[in-house]
């Protein structure tokens, strides 16, 4: 039995404990909210099939260790106690992230110290058992360490803070799915496009979505895998059978020497990837549709598309989403991330264009459900249509609410 700690954008907590409750089901045998993600108590075998599938989680760390710490001092022989020639070898780089809670952070102050100290114990260890001393790399590390360092929760605390010591298990975030074009930044992540497909209640039943302000195309992407139930990382289990190394687990060396759970698991993505491929050519075209102002935008999407085989299925156009028609009869939903900030410009024109927005669905889109993520909580001021839902949810450094409506 092991330890897990998967991390979520904030807001993203409670639904990615319930998808992380139906995929595992009786195989689950501890699961805990916790501040940015959810603990999880799994055999490696349930898990990490999983971990490869949700489409929720941002990264996956197996825990390492934990005890109880005094100041930061404590972690060199924290560290130099603790049997890293098990899970990495040391001609592989390295990096370690701190991250302190509030108590820990008015009182130890210095993450980067704390990272620094550890840092300090594990190369002392590997040079004491292996005469070599390993290298960091803080950019493309072969493995990389995350200590949460929190203030001690019990009522008997043996000291003021407890440490807990993690490996990240795919060091590429798992919401960096492969689809978009490299270089690119898009404003909306992956896996918040997901949740907003899925708060959506999107493919439950026989109806169309519409995205009028495609972008990238990625809640498009993200609507299609879900309707196909075809995994998130379907891309990069493609990669990973094709003979490439997407994820950092494959290279450490507690997978490596478990053949035969490296074995299943690639099994398992060979399965997934011949499943997908033909889940995803059988969605009917017709079902997605997309549009935007920027002709850069469709030209875009139709390429991250493409990586799929879901450029001639889904539908794009090049439109203003404030002329954009039903593409078809109701049950339908929109679904979108309407430009905000940065994007636009003044918060004024924002707002404006949120209400115009939504006069247009009002008076055009009667039958259809609305689902608009607003970065500005005043852009959905003077709407009038009462919100059928109302989540909150962070998106990079920006406090977001997607708000549903009901057209009638």
């Amino acid at each position: 039995m092991k330890q897990f700690f998967l991390s979520c954008p904030k807001g993203l907590e409670s639904l990615l404990e319930e998808e992380c409750r139906q995929f595992l089901g009786q195989s689950l045998t501890g699961l805990r909210p916790s501040e940015g993600g959810i603990k999880v108590d799994a055999e490696l075998n349930n898990f990490l099939p999983y971990l490869l599938t949700t489409r929720l989680a941002s990264r996956g760390y197996m825990q390492l260790g934990q005890w109880p710490m005094h100041k930061l001092q404590d972690l060199h022989e924290l560290a130099r106690n603790f049997e890293f020639e098990a899970w990495m070898d040391w001609r592989q780089t390295f990096k370690i992230i701190t991250l302190f809670d509030l108590k820990a952070k008015y009182v130890l102050k210095n993450s980067l110290l704390a990272s620094q100290i550890f840092k300090d114990g594990l190369v002392d260890r590997l040079r004491e058992v292996t005469g070599n001393r390993p290298t960091v790399d803080v950019k493309h590390p072969q493995v990389s360490y995350l200590l949460r360092i929190e203030e001690a929760r019990n009522t008997s605390k043996i000291a003021p803070f407890m440490l807990t010591f993690y490996l990240d298990m795919t060091g590429i975030p798992l919401s960096n799915r492969g689809y978009r074009a490299p270089g690119h930044e898009a404003p909306l992540r992956e896996n918040i496009a997901a949740a907003m497909v899925m708060w959506a209640n999107f493919g439950e039943k026989a109806e169309i979505l519409l995205d009028p302000f495609v972008g990238t195309g990625t809640i498009l992407i993200e609507s299609a895998m879900l309707l196909a139930k075809v995994p998130a990382s379907f891309l990069k289990l493609r990669d990973w059978i094709k003979g490439r190394r997407p994820y950092d687990m494959i290279e450490h060396l507690w997978f490596q020497n478990n053949i035969k759970l490296s074995s299943q698991l690639l099994d398992w993505a060979n399965t997934q990837v011949a499943v997908g491929e033909k889940s995803l050519s059988k969605i009917p075209s017709g079902i997605l549709w997309g549009s935007d102002l920027d002709p850069n935008a469709i030209i875009l999407s139709k390429k991250n598309l493409a990586r799929l085989g879901l450029d001639r299925t889904i539908r794009l156009s090049e439109g203003n989403a404030l002329n954009v028609m039903p593409p078809g009869p109701p049950p339908g939903v929109i679904v979108t991330n309407p430009p905000y900030g940065e994007r636009l410009g003044t918060p004024e024109e924002s707002c404006q264009l949120f209400y115009n927005f939504s006069e247009h669905l009002k008076n055009n889109f009667k039958g259809y459900r609305a689902y608009l993520l607003s970065g500005d909580p005043k852009m959905h001021k003077g709407i009038h249509l009462k919100t059928s839902c109302k989540k909150p949810v962070r998106n990079g450094d920006i406090e977001c609410r997607l708000l549903g409506y009901n057209l009638f």
